[in-house]
């Protein structure tokens, strides 16, 4: 399944984007144009949330910075978001915090454990015949595993390397490939829950290729 990294070839210098905050390219904005004639097809009481032009054009910016921030690269993340959206049953235009949280794969959704059974399997050694628990279970440290309590900061890598896995699995990439460590230190670990930063080759071809041709298939 293609990332939007791969969808188009424009470098970070040359659309002048360093960090996803500091501004809106013209090819962010062309796509989030088409992302919100979705939404605002699904929820008819858009209108509510969007009263102005100027109110829309906000919205559109912070919707971009948000995805962008929040790690949603994939054409199948957004896909999965889009499917929520219309599952919902409200009329109601969403917060970008709530497109964004519709949009993050379960494990259920791929037939994988739940994050809380994937680390019993884990814990007690049984990952071996699981492909997407023992990955994230090397990823995390197997003697580690072995001592850990649910809550403590190994279980917190542990969720942050599956919910990795969980990502690879439904974009179709391979689940062998080095996860980068979450943030360990207690003062950053809530924020390393909320979102899984990404290597920064990636990163980079996150922001120059934003959102091109992400609603394929929608």
């Amino acid at each position: 399944m293609r990332n939007v990294a791969t969808l188009v070839t424009p470098t970070v210098q040359q659309i002048g984007i360093d960090r996803p905050s500091e501004r809106l390219d013209t090819q962010a904005a062309w796509q989030i144009n088409d992302i919100f004639k979705s939404l605002q097809a699904t929820f008819p009481a858009w209108r509510n949330s969007l009263q102005t032009p100027e109110e829309a054009r906000i919205a559109k910016k912070v919707f971009t910075k948000g995805l962008m921030e929040s790690g949603v690269t994939s054409i199948a993340e957004i896909q999965l978001g889009m499917k929520q959206a219309r599952a919902s049953g409200s009329a109601f235009f969403p917060s970008v915090g709530q497109f964004i949280g519709w949009c993050r794969p379960m494990p259920e959704d791929f037939g994988l454990l739940s994050v809380g059974e994937a680390y019993i399997a884990a814990c007690n050694g049984n990952g071996k015949n699981n492909e997407a628990v023992h990955h994230a279970a090397i990823a995390t440290g197997t003697f580690d595993l072995r001592r850990s309590t649910s809550g403590d900061n190994v279980y917190k890598q542990f969720e942050y390397n599956y919910a990795v896995v969980v990502r690879r699995v439904m974009n179709g990439e391979q689940l062998g490939q080095p996860i980068t460590k979450a943030i360990e230190d207690s003062d950053h670990m809530a924020a390393t829950q909320r979102k899984a930063p990404l290597p920064e080759k990636e990163y980079k071809a996150m922001v120059s290729s934003c959102f091109s041709d992400m609603l394929k298939g929608l």
